[in-house]
């Protein structure tokens, strides 16, 4: 897999920008569904490094805020590994992972008919109480979505050096234009569990 190239494209960053809105909450998950997610937590794998591959692919390799204490990710969609015939240059990007383990099907499913649209890189992401993920921004090239499981978050978003936030809860499916300078804060005094996945937003 090719990981060591890109730059973040910035003209999509600034339609982003000027096209979304700051945050939006989508609609909530059944809470069997919250359940099940919680439940296949520990059957998953930490992945937080395939995660920086990914952002250093598109020009993010300056002092991540990825390498935080406290932050992790476990991916529940990967991709399919290419036979030696295939495109040894290719680069995987988040649309790529689309696969998922069969336990989580009815839980996607679910997530995309709130969204409207297919879902990838799908994935678990949690934060020590008082943990804080700090500032920075995400490649533009698709949309991005939040869910906390357990726990709340504080989600922070600087538009024009003024600070916006809203405080998530377990359940709520929020698209957050991710395109902004962001941070999130885990302000309770328990870990918070969210999933973190990709989409196109459709305003």
């Amino acid at each position: 897999m090719n990981i060591t190239g890109g730059e973040m494209d910035k003209k999509a960053l600034v339609q982003k920008r000027m096209q979304h809105p700051l945050f939006k909450n989508l609609g909530k998950l059944d809470p069997e569904i919250l359940k099940l997610f919680i439940d296949l937590y520990p059957e998953t794998r930490s992945t937080l490094q395939e995660g920086l591959n990914l952002r250093a692919q598109h020009g993010f390799s300056q002092g991540d805020p990825y390498f935080v204490s406290g932050y992790d990710q476990n991916d529940i969609q990967f991709y399919m590994k290419f036979t030696d015939y295939d495109d040894p240059d290719y680069e995987f990007d988040e649309r790529d992972y689309c696969y998922n383990s069969e336990p989580f099907s009815t839980g996607i499913r679910h997530i995309e008919n709130i969204v409207g649209t297919s879902i990838c890189r799908l994935r678990y992401a949690t934060l020590e109480p008082g943990a804080i993920l700090d500032w920075h921004m995400d490649q533009p090239n698709i949309d991005r979505f939040v869910i906390v499981l357990q726990g709340s978050q504080r989600f922070e978003i600087e538009r024009r050096k003024n600070v916006f936030h809203e405080i998530m809860q377990p359940g709520d499916v929020w698209y957050i234009n991710s395109n902004w300078n962001h941070r999130v804060v885990n302000e309770v005094k328990e870990k918070r569990l969210a999933l973190l996945g990709c989409f196109d937003y459709n305003t």
